[in-house]
């Protein structure tokens, strides 16, 4: 039936995105690890980026409950517009999130001389969170496209914006590696 449906729905949308918090979790605590004993301030940067997935999630979490709800007298057609403000906060929240961090490398860029060697482990940090991210992103939008769910596709390329974002800080923590500190 049609009520079984939606909640199974809902319930398939709210397991990947738990999966989504355990995933952001883990890697949020390895890159401020990491990036904290390897001197790596864009690595810590990246964690912040990743945090912000978890509070992402959060948002999807509520709409997925809210937007199961039956039809009531004043939601005749349902609760389906909390996952497209979902949709819009997410969109706005990945905005903020890479505007802060390019006013962080901003800032770095004009103290380059007060920056310590960075060390590798940040390099091993950065690749191991583009890939996490990259296979999450592929599972998540699978599952949003079989569910047709705009609030899980664009959760999915939340975990999208990270994997480049740690990809940047890779190829950063690389060149710093190689002596080119700007990077």
């Amino acid at each position: 039936t049609g009520r079984d449906d939606g909640a199974e729905r809902s319930a398939e949308g709210r397991r990947i995105t738990w999966i989504s918090v355990a995933v952001n979790i883990l890697l949020t605590a390895m890159q401020v690890v990491v990036g904290t004993l390897a001197h790596s301030q864009s690595l810590i940067a990246d964690a912040m980026h990743t945090l912000t997935d978890i509070v992402a999630d959060g948002f999807v979490l509520y709409a997925n409950r809210k937007g199961a709800e039956a039809a009531d007298a004043e939601h005749p057609y349902g609760h389906g517009r909390y996952e497209t403000a979902a949709s819009l906060l997410l969109g706005a929240l990945l905005a903020a999130t890479g505007g802060g961090i390019l006013l962080t490398a901003a800032d770095r860029l004009a103290h380059l001389g007060d920056l310590p060697p960075v060390g590798v482990a940040a390099l091993w940090a950065a690749l191991f969170t583009l890939g996490a991210k990259e296979a999450l992103f592929r599972y998540m939008l699978g599952t949003a496209e079989r569910l047709r769910s705009p609030m899980l596709v664009a959760n999915a390329w939340h975990a999208r914006a990270d994997a480049l974002s740690s990809l940047v800080v890779a190829a950063g923590v690389g060149g710093a590696l190689l002596g080119f500190n700007f990077a």
